[in-house]
C-alpha cells in the first residue's frame, strides 16, 4: 500500500501528493489500527492572521491553506510498524518513475494544463 501511495504521488499528483495528508486503516493479526497523518497548520497562521490579510475564510489557493505534509511521516510510521520490507525498498518504484518518467494519460495531461493556468499567475 505504501508503494502504491508513493507511486501515485508521482504519476497522479493532481489527486495525490507527497505534500498531502494521509490516512490508513490496517487490519493485522486480528487487530484494527487507524492512522491520521493530517498535516498541521504552520505556526505563523491563525484565524487572526488570515483576517488581517483581508480574507473572510481560508482561501482555496495560495500559501495560506498549505499544511505541513503528513504523508511522508505516515509512510515511515506504517513501514516501521507493519512493513515487511525496508521503506527504502518500498519507495524504489516511485523514485524510478520520478527519475525516468512514465506515460502520461490524456486525462492527467488535461489536469496539469488546468493547474498550470491556475498556478502560473
Amino acid at each position: 500500500a505504501i508503494a502504491a501511495a508513493a507511486c501515485l504521488t508521482v504519476v497522479e499528483p493532481t489527486s495525490n501528493g507527497i505534500g498531502s495528508d494521509a490516512f490508513a486503516i490496517v487490519w493485522t493479526n486480528g487487530k484494527l489500527y487507524g492512522l491520521n497523518a493530517s498535516g498541521y497548520s504552520p505556526k505563523s497562521i491563525s484565524i487572526e492572521a488570515v483576517k488581517e490579510r483581508g480574507y473572510k475564510e481560508i482561501p482555496k489557493h495560495g500559501w495560506i491553506p498549505v499544511t505541513v505534509p503528513g504523508a511522508p511521516a505516515a509512510w515511515a510510521a506504517l513501514s516501521e510498524r507493519f512493513g515487511k520490507l525496508p521503506l527504502t525498498e518500498v519507495l524504489k518504484p516511485a523514485i524510478d518513475y520520478a527519475e525516468n518518467g512514465y506515460p502520461v494519460s490524456p486525462t492527467l495531461g488535461k489536469y496539469w494544463q488546468a493547474a498550470f493556468q491556475t498556478y502560473y499567475k
